[in-house]
Order: C-alpha cells, then sequence, then structure tokens
C-alpha cells in the first residue's frame, strides 16, 4: 500500500548538492533561476542554512528543474516494497544516520548505500546547524561489512571478471568512505548495536568516538575470505589500537566481544544494549553544546595530526586560532564566563 507522497528534507538537500555539483551553478546563481522574489528568501534558506523544514512547492519545482533532479528521487512515498538504505533523523543539533538494510546486516559495499552515506554525511559537514552526527544500524547488526552473495564474479558487487574493473569498482565505491570521512569536520560518534564485521569494523574505525552495546562483536575478518581490507583498514585500524594489536586482528580474522574491544581501546564505552542510543546522544550533546567552528576546526586538527609533524600542526594550529578568536562564540564564552552564566552559542 502507498500513502501520499511526501518531500523528504535531508534527501532534497543531498539531492540539491549533487546537482550543483553535477552543473557548475554556483547557490547565489540557482538562487535566481530557481525562484522570483516571493519564494527568493526561501531558496536561500534551503541553499545557505538548510534550516527550512516545509519549503513551498514552487521553491521545490524551482529548484528541481533547474538542477534537473527527478522529483520521485526527494519524495517519501510510503511503499513498503521501497526500503531505503539509510535513515536519516535530525533532532535540534544532532543527526542520526542509521544504516537500514537490517535484513542483509547492513552491509556497506552496495554502491547505492555509498552514495546514499556520501549525500547524507556531506550535507550535513555543510551545515553548521549540525553538531554532531551518530552513526548506527538498524535491527542487530551494525554491519556486516560486504554482501557474500555479491563477492562471486560479475553478481553486481565489487567483484568483476576483469581486474581492472573490480579496481575502479573498489576506487568508485566502497574506498570513498574512508576517503569522505577524513575530509569531515562534523563530529561523528558510532553506536555500535550490534555486529561490526570486515568493512563494517572499518566502518567504526573511520569514526571519531565509538560507543557499542554490550552485545556488540568486531572482527577484521578479511582474511578469513581470502581477501584484505579493500577500504583502508590497513591504515584506519592501527592507529586506534596500535599495529601489535591490529596485525593480531588482521592476520588471525578473530572476534571479539564488547569488552575486549573496550580493553584495546577500540571503543570508548560498553553500555547495556537498551542504553546505546542514549549514550551515543550524551556524548553527542556534550559536543553540540560547544561553539560549533572551534568544535569542526579541533577534530580538523586531530585528523590532521595523524598524520603531520608538529610543525605543521603548530602553524596550522595558529591559523585556526586567529579565526576562532574572530567568532562571536568565542567572545560569547568570556563573557558568559566573566558574567558566571551559561554560554549560548549559536555558531557565528
Amino acid at each position: 500500500m502507498t500513502g501520499k507522497p511526501r518531500l523528504d528534507i535531508n534527501k532534497f538537500k543531498a539531492a540539491i548538492e549533487i546537482g550543483l555539483s553535477k552543473t557548475g551553478i554556483s547557490k547565489n546563481r540557482l538562487s535566481l533561476l530557481a525562484s522570483d522574489g516571493q519564494n527568493r528568501d526561501l531558496v536561500r534558506d534551503i541553499l545557505e542554512r538548510g534550516q527550512s523544514k516545509k519549503p513551498s512547492i514552487d521553491a521545490v519545482l524551482g529548484i528541481i528543474d533547474v538542477l534537473g533532479i527527478e522529483l520521485s528521487d526527494v519524495l517519501i512515498t510510503h511503499d513498503s516494497k521501497f526500503q531505503e538504505p539509510i535513515l536519516v533523523v535530525q533532532e535540534d543539533s544532532i543527526l542520526t544516520i542509521t544504516l537500514n538494510m537490517p535484513e542483509k546486516r547492513n552491509p556497506i559495499s552496495d554502491v547505492a548505500v555509498v552514495d546514499a552515506m556520501c549525500a547524507a554525511f556531506e550535507a550535513a559537514d555543510r551545515d553548521i546547524s549540525v553538531r554532531c552526527v551518530i552513526l548506527t544500524g538498524a535491527g542487530t547488526a551494525f554491519s556486516a561489512g560486504g554482501d557474500l552473495k555479491q563477492m562471486r564474479p560479475d553478481s553486481g558487487g565489487l567483484r568483476s571478471s576483469n581486474p581492472v574493473e573490480t579496481r575502479r569498482n573498489y576506487k568508485y565505491g566502497i574506498q570513498r568512505l574512508p576517503l569522505m570521512f577524513q575530509a569531515l569536520e562534523v563530529p561523528v560518534v558510532a553506536a555500535v548495536n550490534g555486529h561490526a564485521i570486515g568493512a563494517g569494523l572499518d566502518l567504526a574505525t573511520m569514526c571519531d568516538i565509538r560507543v557499542a552495546a554490550e552485545s556488540a562483536k568486531f572482527a577484521e575478518s578479511f582474511v578469513k575470505l581470502g581477501i584484505i581490507p579493500g577500504d583502508g583498514g590497513a591504515w584506519l585500524l592501527p592507529r586506534i589500537v596500535g599495529f601489535s594489536r591490529a596485525t593480531e586482528l588482521a592476520l588471525t580474522g578473530e572476534t571479539i566481544d564488547a569488552a575486549e574491544a573496550l580493553k584495546i581501546g577500540l571503543v570508548s564505552h560498553v553500555v547495556a544494549d537498551a542504553d546505546l542510543m542514549t549514550k551515543a546522544k550524551e556524548i553527542a550533546a556534550k559536543i553540540a553544546a560547544n561553539p560549533p567552528h572551534a568544535v569542526r576546526m579541533t577534530k580538523r586538527l586531530l585528523r590532521e595530526g595523524q598524520m603531520a609533524d608538529l610543525k605543521n600542526i603548530l602553524e596550522m594550529s595558529a591559523a585556526m586560532q586567529s579565526l576562532a578568536h574572530n567568532t562571536s562564540d568565542n567572545d560569547e564564552a568570556i563573557n558568559a564566563f566573566i558574567e558566571k552564566r551559561t554560554p549560548e552559542f549559536r555558531g557565528e
């Protein structure tokens, strides 16, 4: 049964960004092409701040017409036969992205999933009103990694009978995820609700903070399938748990439980299954309470610190500090401290 279609604002924003990239049209130009005087402020609100929850039908139609977006691609129809690969929900300043293929244990190897994830995260990164993102999985798994049914040659997955095509499938498919996560400035908390296996474990390591349910299991299990970590796991895992422990996990393919993951520093917290999202939201709320520009620049420095030397980090820190000192939030923090009151940060 199909219900009345309605606009999915997150899909709409993501489609706009993809359309802008493909057409080369600037946001200022789009606001002129896609709106009349009555709707111009609304269109600019959608494009620049992403805060409009109920854009007018004229604004929507104007934008999709200029960018060549299919209306059906940005609607929710409630068709029981159709399932979104991810779900995106924003509550105040915290965005939750949920991998939404529980019957397959939330694989991330399909290009449609990669496309959806990249679009959602990149849209969140551009929206300063999003101060933290939580990533989790529907059902009993965080992510089982690749879809085993698509690992035979030419079965529709990453593997082709032509090695050159397989290379391209990885490069333009799942390998986009670690590059995208590395470029993000919005903080990401992984709420690992169940099994995080193979690429699923690597996905968790792409996030900034990991919280695990007691039932969670982790495995860098590629070797057991006769393959290697093709999504950056060999770079990611050692930076979190150290070279020796990462090597042991990768070469044995063993599965560890949440308690062991906590012991080796793979996760920061382990909580009862029922408390997982509460804990993740608690951490996200603490992050979101701070000045967003300072938070994002701090994360960027921490990420760059994984690769750059001290001299370069100090140079980057000085440049970013000059930006931070020039924000209204910096003045608000100082004034609130002196006046002994709770600061109100506006991302300005």
